[in-house]
């Protein structure tokens, strides 16, 4: 009788194993289209007990979840500025949120392969409406037109209702200045020439500088420019520079020195900034014409302008462009990484937490740490194979199956005892 028991207890095993089984399959299957999802399989372990007189005697089956975190799933293109993928290890940083102020509401980090970000109306990346993108934030200047990385990950995001600016501080001019104005000038007839530009100051307004160039009544060749505007808020330091040309019609030298390019300081109302002059493409010329003539202008600065869209590089930079075509870095995706990325704890939403075999998180910039490097508008796909799913399930529904006809078989042996009669 005791050998009926056995059989009943290990064929009730085998049932709950293969239904442990058949759940994993169908969470499997539910999940094949979500992002960045890992599959997971049942891992099965034989039960065995002591015999009397030495030996074991089999006791059934137990069964077990296992993950393959680490497994990389197919990255695909989407049209989502937005979306993002790993390539290669590594799990973007997440922290809570709260429902109702959308605020930081905790520091505890959560972690997710599923890189579906939206913008929320803060301003912040957002994974669903639960958790915040971290990342090391940036500090842009407008004057300088550079941005300096925070050294501690934060909730990483972008203002969608903000504007953005870049000052000139450097401007080419190509440009010709006839060269009959100079000969007249030493034959005492002097008269000047001038040419507008336009360049952006500190608050990212429109500016228009001019430029005027007065032929020297002594020094063949030379010239003063002089700078000026219409605002009398602007002032130059130096407000005029001494311009030489040589024998082949190009700049010799500015301000007694060779070469062909000046710096000017402009102050005023909106602050100050310093603009470099590249004159290069500065000639002399006798084109038959006593007039400057401008081929083109090309300055480095952005007009105030507002949000356009954001982008994201391959090693986390997040940059956001503007209407002017300016882009601003606005800082830089962290991820992490772990010793045994499969020892993390799965928790709903699709994000894990460190587990007590996961190790400790190890954070920074994409590429560190052992960590790949990022996908922009496109995402990683779940992990989940149907076909052999479906494998899966069929093994399992037959295992199930001839466990189901054993507990039936011993069902009738215990009935055959129970009508012995003595």
């Amino acid at each position: 009788m005791s050998t009926i028991s056995s059989a009943l207890v290990n064929s009730v095993s085998g049932l709950k194993a293969e239904s442990q089984s058949l759940a994993t399959v169908a969470n499997n299957l539910a999940n094949s289209s979500t992002s960045g999802y890992k599959s997971n399989r049942t891992r099965f372990a034989d039960l065995v007990t002591a015999a009397a007189g030495g030996g074991t005697n089999g006791a059934g089956v137990t069964a077990n979840t296992r993950q393959n975190v680490t497994l990389q799933g197919n990255v695909a293109d989407s049209s989502n500025d937005t979306d993002l993928a790993i390539s290669g290890r590594g799990f973007f940083c997440l922290v809570k949120t709260d429902a109702g102020t959308g605020a930081v509401a905790s520091t505890e980090y959560f972690y997710s392969r599923d890189g579906e970000f939206s913008l929320n109306d803060r301003g912040f990346l957002t994974l669903g409406n639960d958790y915040y993108l971290e990342g090391y934030a940036a500090t842009y200047d407008p004057v300088t037109g550079t941005t300096t990385l925070s050294t501690t990950p934060s909730a990483l995001g972008v203002d969608p209702t903000g504007y953005a600016w870049k000052a000139t501080s450097s401007l080419k001019l190509n440009a010709n200045l006839p060269e009959s104005l100079s000969v007249a000038a030493l034959g005492g007839n002097v008269s000047s020439v001038s040419a507008t530009v336009e360049i952006y100051n500190a608050s990212g307004a429109s500016e228009m500088v001019t430029l005027t160039f007065t032929p020297d009544s002594v020094m063949s060749d030379e010239w003063t420019m002089a700078l000026s505007s219409s605002d009398p808020s602007l002032t130059f330091s130096p407000g005029s520079h001494t311009v030489t040309f040589g024998s082949g019609g190009g700049i010799s030298a500015i301000d007694g020195v060779s070469g062909s390019s000046l710096s000017t300081a402009i102050g005023g109302g909106a602050g100050s900034q310093t603009v470099s002059f590249d004159f290069s493409d500065l000639t002399q010329y006798d084109r038959g014409s006593n007039d400057i003539k401008v081929s083109s202008t090309d300055q480095n600065g952005y007009i105030k302008s507002k949000y356009s869209k954001m982008s994201v590089a391959s090693d986390g930079t997040v940059s956001a462009t503007y209407g002017s075509g300016l882009s601003v870095t606005v800082g830089q995706i962290a991820l992490a990484n772990f010793a045994n990325a499969n020892g993390l704890t799965v928790r709903s939403g699709n994000v894990y937490q460190t587990g007590l075999s996961s190790g400790e998180a190890m954070i920074g910039k994409p590429g560190q740490n052992g960590t790949g490097t990022l996908a922009s508008q496109a995402l990683e796909g779940s992990t989940t194979d149907t076909g052999t799913e479906f494998s899966r399930m069929i093994v399992s529904q037959q295992a199930y199956s001839a466990a189901s006809q054993v507990v039936a078989t011993c069902k009738e042996m215990y009935g055959t005892l129970a009508n012995i009669k003595s």
